[in-house]
């Protein structure tokens, strides 16, 4: 039996590639004490070129953005070949990125990080300029993407227990409470966003955090998620940035088909449990950063909140310094316990990005 920590899109997506062809037993644990933070993400398929391949995953984030509308519709046939109906059609679009800034300083500031000379751009086999220069204010980037968090979720668990992945809550602090769940485990693959860290740490196997000189950045942050019937992005537009000089410095909108996402609201912040567990200072920066997106759609949109039907998604996210995916194994192992512990985790909302391919990259580690 293979246990999976964490049924957040990563989990989940882990759980989904263990599970095909039925090879191997899979257990999904979840700890009610760790909410997952992909509840509150608005799933930004965001790369913006990655300043044209300077990032180390750029290739496995153009490779996920291929395979998800592929990904998404195998696991909707599947689903409907065994009597369950999914529509995978209105959940995934992939076109251009539109950032707005508040002032040129700020646009001018932005293109002088991302624009390269042509000779750069052939040494790394991108022929074209990947992003545009609308106006003063405005910048386009081509391949940008968004995915409906909320019905990935959905479809994932529903894919992984249509195929007897078995679902568990359960307290993850003591391993020992693990080994007694079954006496075949062989591995256990840790996809606890934030929390792995704390997880890890109490196992006794916190080497390969904090040996590799890894820094944390932790973080409280929300989505807005509001019902808007008559509202749309601008045609050929998947997702739409707004860049502000005051808190938040920027604001992503997203969604289609009548659904708006708006995030992220966020600050920087130690592991806690809760909004309530916040310092003062810090619940005031999110009610101030909550009313400038209110506004915002106010003014961009026309659209008043008040009369909307629409919530708030929290969650903590972590981030491992500026790598975006990490996936390696744990050394150290709790005793008594033979098998490999893998980690797997998506920085700072980047789970979702590499969703399609994250299970065969756990995979390859745990050599099946």
């Amino acid at each position: 039996m293979i246990i999976v920590i964490g049924r957040g899109v990563l989990g989940l997506s882990v759980a989904e590639f263990l599970s095909r062809e039925g090879k191997h037993s899979v257990l999904v644990c979840s700890d009610e004490q760790f909410p997952e933070a992909s509840a509150a993400a608005a799933a930004n398929l965001s790369t913006k070129g990655q300043l044209f391949a300077r990032d180390p995953h750029f290739q496995l984030k153009l490779q996920s953005k291929v395979i998800y509308p592929l990904w998404l519709k195998a696991m909707a046939e599947e689903l409907e070949a065994k009597g369950q109906g999914w529509n995978h059609t209105t959940h995934y679009f992939c076109s251009k990125g539109r950032d707005t800034f508040e002032t040129k300083g700020l646009a001018d500031k932005q293109w002088r990080r991302i624009i390269q000379p042509i000779e750069e751009l052939k040494s790394r086999g991108l022929s074209d300029q990947p992003v545009f220069r609308l106006s003063e204010l405005s910048i386009e980037y081509d391949g940008e993407a968004w995915v409906d968090a909320v019905y990935l979720l959905r479809i994932l668990e529903a894919v992984c227990r249509s195929r007897g992945v078995q679902f568990l809550h359960q307290d993850v602090h003591e391993f020992s409470t693990l080994l007694k769940l079954s006496n075949k485990i062989s591995d256990i693959v840790v996809c606890a966003g934030s929390y792995s860290p704390q997880i890890l740490g109490s196992w006794g196997c916190s080497d390969l955090l904090f040996g590799k000189g890894l820094k944390f950045r932790c973080s409280y942050g929300g989505t807005l998620y509001a019902d808007a019937p008559s509202w749309a992005l601008p045609e050929d537009i998947s997702l739409l940035e707004f860049v502000g000089e005051t808190s938040p410095e920027k604001v992503t909108i997203s969604g289609t088909f009548q659904r708006l996402y708006a995030s992220s609201v966020s600050v920087s912040c130690p592991y806690e449990t809760s909004f309530l567990n916040l310092a003062a200072h810090e619940q005031n920066l999110v009610e101030s950063q909550k009313q400038v997106v209110k506004e915002l759609i106010q003014n961009q949109f026309g659209l008043n909140l008040n009369s909307l039907k629409h919530e708030w998604r929290w969650g903590w996210r972590l981030g491992f310094g500026h790598r975006e995916l990490l996936v390696e194994q744990v050394h150290q192992r709790p005793e008594g316990f033979g098998g490999r512990i893998i980690l797997a985790a998506g920085a700072h909302k980047s789970g979702f990005l590499f969703a399609p391919l994250i299970g065969s990259l756990v995979g390859q580690k745990l050599q099946i």
